[in-house]
């Protein structure tokens, strides 16, 4: 026994030691081991034929691209989410010269070259999304679809299939592939044990490991061989038509795209000859192009790696636009348009050298015909869209304090003062100077236009404002030239007060100037006006500290207080929200979603600059706002049925609970169900009817009140043999009280044959009960 312990505990330490040093040296398998959905990166992965390191950034909606979305940005544009393994993530390369960038910059793009997507006004705009996930199949990928929370937004999804996602779909499975439906549900949902490994470092060692003594084209037969295609694919097919079906439920279209290798593509041939099923086969297209590929198929894949390369996701994105042009109206670009218009977007990364990351790629004729070369504002354009969160901290910086010391001072003294509105920034420079000079001293004061920004005892000071002692972001020298600066917050400010004290405490210099347009704050102003004074004129769910308000047609859950000052915004809310029915992808049975009224003002000074503040969840915006003594905050909520919503306040500590309410969000739904139900008789009856249709149970009490439904109720499902389940719940969790009626819903599983239900007074005396 002390033997096989003492092997044991070498190995547990062995492996610690393993997985310590894979997360010491250069991290090989990091970019894996972190969660898309919450790595904000960078990290540096390395171009696999070179070696040079790029980064990999994930942004706000979790797809791998160096730019955020904002909730406007999806509702104005249409938008083409493309799902697939590492073909589409692409993290062996720099992210601008992934097939999904370069296809967004094409169908947005002039046939000059010239890009400005902000200003684009002919036409419409299209937003390319890459939510490829490394190393995944085709289960792995419709989860993850499934827990967007803003997939409905989706007007095209793309799958792009590579012939592992079946053999990666066979291993994830593990078991007998005897009900295809049942296995896909099963298959979406992330075991506790997956998680874990999924968040090692060693895992993707050996994966890495087992891959490369496979084949390097595993098709059906040979040594590499894993699974049965008989029983995998009535699996894969099921996946397939279950995707096809949300995405067309929620007015989009779905397509499938055919990675150019040569094993394995007649697996999906059915898909290909049958109708309803859009598909797009890469290899036929790089055979069938006009002019033919300059290389060989083989040439466009890396040459110590088989993944493609940026000559193969250049081809990609140039068959993707023709199979798109027509769906869209594009203009009927040319071959030699688009080779133009690529030529500007490859060359203006060559050009822009603060902003390129890793692996320069340049393709040649016939695939970029030269055209004029982009200048500079055009080149800096495509790669400030393209790498807007993935260049150097410090060379963005740069170019924004360059940028910000172009333009005329607002203040000229012992230092002259430069403003950047757009980031926030000030900018104060001295010339001659050295280290010795005394940067001590400085000061920054703001009057903002809304003074409930302000904490009382601040209203009261002679300028109005909220003082803030400078400190340096940075100084450099550059010869005799000195370089401070400092941000300011994102609230809209009427001026800012600055100057400088001398040591015994007189002021050396000072100034005053304007920073935000007043009249544009007054129209913001009033627009939040008007919108408090709508929401506060329906009825609250709940009375509470804040009152909340249901706005179900915009999706969004709306706090009030009045009155308020900025004291009441500095706690930390939650917000736990249940679907009706138990949904992929929500673990625990809800959502969670983090907010802090005002998370727009950064902790650290600089941090404005350098990353955008969160929101309470990705691809949406929260709004705060605070005039007068009212507050008012809006949380947009996720695009399915929402049941049970339960939010509140932690106190400073962060632990202790200030208050905290509970309710049911989607009324007209629950009234909509309770009202199907009434159009037969009951299944069972007792203190409540109960009703049963399919996996529905309605429980219906009328007339009703709040002692009615304080005990807690049990509901007990039976299958066959030891199926058994135990789903008790609260009321509040699965109803609501309106109209003198009560009505809860609950979702059975498939399984049920036998019910029992009703409710128990604690400890567990049972105060009715009923059996179906």
């Amino acid at each position: 026994m002390r033997n096989c312990l003492l092997a044991l505990a070498s190995v547990v330490v062995g492996l610690a030691l393993c997985e310590a040093a894979l997360r010491l040296l250069p991290p090989r398998y990091g970019h894996l081991a972190a969660p898309p959905r919450q790595a904000l990166g960078p990290a540096e992965v390395l171009h696999p034929d070179t070696a040079e390191p790029h980064s990999v950034v994930y942004n706000n909606l979790g797809s791998r691209q160096h730019r955020h979305f904002a909730e406007r940005d999806l509702a104005e544009a249409v938008n083409l989410a493309f799902f697939g393994d590492s073909f589409t993530e692409n993290l062996r390369m720099a992210a601008h010269y992934s097939f999904t960038e370069i296809l967004d910059y094409l169908l947005n793009a002039r046939p000059d070259g010239t890009f400005d997507k902000s200003a684009k006004s002919a036409g419409a705009r299209f937003n390319v999304l890459n939510f490829g996930i490394d190393g995944t199949g085709t289960g792995a990928q419709y989860a993850h679809y499934r827990a967007l929370p803003f997939k409905r937004r989706f007007d095209h999804v793309f799958y792009v299939y590579h012939q592992s996602d079946v053999r990666d779909l066979r291993r994830a499975a593990g078991w007998a592939l005897n009900d295809a439906d049942q296995l896909v549900a099963q298959l979406i949902e992330t075991p506790l044990w997956r998680r874990i490994l999924g968040r090692l470092h060693l895992t993707y060692l050996v994966l890495d490991v087992w891959g490369r003594s496979l084949p390097r084209e595993v098709g059906e037969t040979g040594a590499g061989a894993v699974m049965s295609v008989d029983e995998t694919l009535p699996v894969f097919d099921a996946l397939l038509r279950r995707w096809r079906e949300e995405v067309r439920a929620s007015g989009g279209m779905f397509h499938i795209v055919l990675l150019p290798t040569p094993a394995g593509r007649r697996w999906m041939e059915g898909k290909t000859a049958s109708a309803g099923w859009r598909v797009l086969d890469l290899g036929n297209c790089f055979n069938n192009l006009p002019t033919k590929p300059p290389t060989k198929l083989a040439e466009l894949f890396f040459q110590r790696d088989f993944h493609w390369n940026e000559a193969g996701n250049m081809l990609a994105a140039h068959c993707l636009y023709r199979y798109l042009a027509g769906t869209f109206e594009q203009p009927g670009y040319g071959d030699e348009d688009l080779a133009r218009m690529r030529h500007a977007y490859y060359a203006a990364f060559l050009r822009e050298s603060a902003a390129w990351q890793g692996h320069r790629f340049m393709p040649g004729a016939p695939w970029a015909l030269p055209s004029p070369a982009p200048n500079e504002d055009a080149a800096h354009r495509i790669v400030a869209h393209y790498q807007a969160l993935g260049d150097d901290a410090a060379e963005r910086r740069d170019r924004i304090v360059r940028a910000a010391r172009a333009t005329r001072p607002v203040l000229r003294s012992l230092w002259n003062v430069h403003l950047d509105r757009k980031h926030r920034l000030v900018v104060f420079v001295r010339a001659p100077c050295d280290e010795d000079d005394p940067a001590a001293g400085i000061f920054l004061r703001w009057r903002p236009w809304n003074l409930a920004d302000l904490i009382p005892a601040d209203r009261t000071e002679r300028y109005k404002t909220r003082k803030k002692a400078l400190t340096p972001v940075r100084r450099r020298g550059e010869g005799d030239e000195c370089v401070l600066l400092a941000s300011l917050p994102t609230a809209p400010l009427a001026s800012v007060h600055t100057g400088q004290y001398t040591p015994s405490g007189e002021v050396l210099w000072q100034g005053e100037f304007a920073v935000d347009d007043a009249d544009a704050f007054a129209a913001v102003d009033q627009a939040h006006r008007r919108e408090y004074e709508a929401v506060a004129a329906t009825t609250p769910a709940v009375r509470s500290v804040w009152n909340l308000h249901r706005k179900p047609a915009e999706r969004e859950l709306a706090y009030l207080k009045s009155p308020c000052d900025i004291h009441d915004t500095l706690g930390e809310f939650f917000l736990r929200v249940r679907p009706m029915e138990p949904l992929a992808g929500v673990s625990g049975g809800h959502l969670e979603i983090p907010i802090l009224f005002l998370n727009s003002r950064p902790r650290d000074p600089g941090a404005r600059l350098w990353r955008n503040p969160a929101v309470a969840r990705p691809g949406s915006q929260r709004r705060a706002t605070m005039f007068e003594n009212k507050c008012m905050m809006t949380i947009p909520l996720p695009d399915w049925p929402i049941g049970d919503v339960w939010t509140g306040a932690y106190g400073p500590d962060k632990e202790t609970v200030q208050w905290e309410e509970r309710f049911y969000f989607d009324i007209d739904a629950l009234r909509r169900i309770w009202r199907r139900a009434l159009e037969r008789e009951p299944n069972a009856s007792g203190a409540f009817d109960v009703y049963r249709q399919g996996r529905t149970l309605t429980y219906v009490r009328e007339p009703c009140g709040q002692a009615d439904v304080r005990d807690r109720f049990f509901l007990h499902v039976f299958g066959t043999a030891s199926d058994f389940a135990n789903l008790d719940f609260d009321f509040h969790e699965r109803g609501a009280l309106f109209d003198g009626t009560c009505v809860a819903v609950a979702w059975l599983p498939d399984y049920a044959q036998r019910i029992a239900t009703g409710q128990f007074a604690p400890p567990a005396e049972r105060v009715w009960q009923v059996e179906l």
